[in-house]
């Protein structure tokens, strides 16, 4: 199935489709203006990209129709796909053992709120074992849509008051995700 044809959400009252990569972009454009307010606008666009690729996931397309025609149908978790991914293809593609968690934290939370760092190390490693598919599924997705991880990376911090001011801007970059995840949803269902 190509990419524009993939549901971010089932159709509205309307019977309007909420295509994936248009809410992907929407949601991405809408957080980077709310972060460029703090200089942060470029990370917040990658997040915005990546909050939902696990809605690439053939399972999750088979969850949303189910749901639309009202049958019974387990539950898909999605917003693992694009953390796993960004934590990937960091630490794995760069070996930089820090850098992913700007990205990766606010995607992987943007639905149940920011995971403890450590727990989240183990979720993803699982993830990508068990799933190894999803790298390929998500890459051919972002490819299909010319987005392209640039090579934005923060390094750990040496000082506690640098480890402060880095749990600040992720919980910006989360903030500014939710509010523009939250808005795009809200004006397809409305």
């Amino acid at each position: 199935m190509r990419g524009q044809y993939l549901l971010a959400h089932t159709p509205n009252k309307k019977g309007e489709p909420h295509y994936l990569d248009k809410h992907l972009y929407y949601v991405s454009m809408k957080a980077k203006d709310f972060a460029d307010l703090f200089g942060a606008g470029s990370f917040a666009q990658l997040v915005g990209w990546f909050h939902d690729l696990g809605k690439c996931n053939p399972e999750f397309q088979t969850y949303l129709k189910a749901k639309y025609e009202g049958r019974p149908h387990k539950k898909v978790s999605h917003a693992i796909w694009g953390a796993a991914v960004i934590y990937k293809f960091f630490v794995h593609g760069f070996q930089d053992t820090e850098g992913w968690k700007e990205l990766a934290i606010p995607v992987y939370g943007h639905h149940v709120g920011l995971p403890d760092v450590g727990e989240l190390i183990n979720v993803l490693s699982e993830f990508l074992v068990r799933k190894p598919e999803a790298f390929a599924i998500v890459k051919g997705f972002l490819k299909d849509h010319g987005v392209f991880l640039p090579p934005l990376r923060l390094h750990a911090p040496a000082e506690q008051k640098q480890a402060i001011r880095r749990e600040f801007f992720i919980r910006m970059i989360f903030s500014a995700l939710v509010d523009a995840d939250y808005l795009d949803t809200e004006a397809h269902f409305g």
